[in-house]
């Protein structure tokens, strides 16, 4: 779509953003993007790359195979959305706590 993230209030997502589209169709007013090339992601690329382990174990989905099989190249193309209220350091302690309730 050309507005991602709009009503975006919580949460984050992580988006496979390998042709770089999506800063030309996000809510700039709503959301930020972080690029996983930021050492402040790192936390995150460990996570995402648990919960595609976890995808894959489930599902046997083989382009989840593929992006855990070609991890390092293929996390360098993903993205973090956030809503701009939401604090970048604080996201997963929040999504952990809300998945054990």
């Amino acid at each position: 779509g050309v507005n991602f993230g709009a009503g975006m209030t919580g949460g984050f997502a992580y988006v496979y953003d390998p042709k770089r589209r999506l800063k030309k169709r996000f809510n700039a007013e709503l959301i930020d993007l972080h690029s996983f090339n930021s050492p402040e992601l790192a936390t995150h690329v460990t996570y995402l790359q648990q919960v595609l382990s976890e995808f894959v174990a489930e599902t046997g989905s083989e382009w989840g195979q593929y992006l855990l099989d070609n991890f390092g190249m293929a996390s360098s193309q993903f993205v973090l959305v956030k809503p701009k209220a939401s604090n970048i350091d604080t996201l997963l302690t929040v999504s952990v706590q809300e998945q054990v309730a």
